[in-house]
């Protein structure tokens, strides 16, 4: 699972990419648009957003407030970013059940140009969560266990 949301970010980026470059290539070069192309990237891009979220919390990416964790001792630091991760949670886990019914509700909407349901683009929410939410008790988990709590 380590590698799994890196590969997809990766494919997902290129597959935008190319999307988008077969687009301008239609476009000025043969005069015919693709209808799809735009919606297509602009899904992807949603997917690679919220499976980021996992990504960027295996890869300690996302952004954090350095100067108020400097002005605690350096073994005390190691409780606040606990205390902090136990928030992120608690707050990833309350807004997953929203996502989920979300996409439940959308399931019979098609998207506008491919005509796919909105549900395959909406579950990236619960499922980017649900990957974020197990990096972040991962984190935790890595937390408690190295300083001998």
């Amino acid at each position: 699972m380590d590698k799994l949301d890196e590969l997809f970010l990766i494919a997902g980026t290129l597959a935008m990419g190319f999307a988008l470059t077969l687009q301008i290539i239609m476009r000025y070069v043969f005069n015919s648009p693709l209808v799809w192309s735009e919606e297509f990237a602009r899904y992807i891009y949603i997917w690679i957003c919220f499976i980021g979220v996992g990504y960027g919390v295996r890869k300690n990416l996302h952004i954090k407030m350095e100067a108020f964790m400097n002005i605690f001792h350096h073994n005390v630091q190691k409780y606040v970013e606990i205390a902090t991760t136990i928030a992120m949670m608690a707050f990833v886990a309350s807004i997953i059940p929203s996502g989920i019914r979300y996409t439940v509700a959308v399931s019979r909407i098609p998207s506008p140009a491919m005509e796919i349901p909105m549900s395959w683009v909406s579950a990236s929410v619960p499922i980017g969560l649900i990957i974020g939410e197990v990096r972040l008790l991962q984190k935790l988990l890595k937390l408690l266990l190295a300083g001998g709590l």
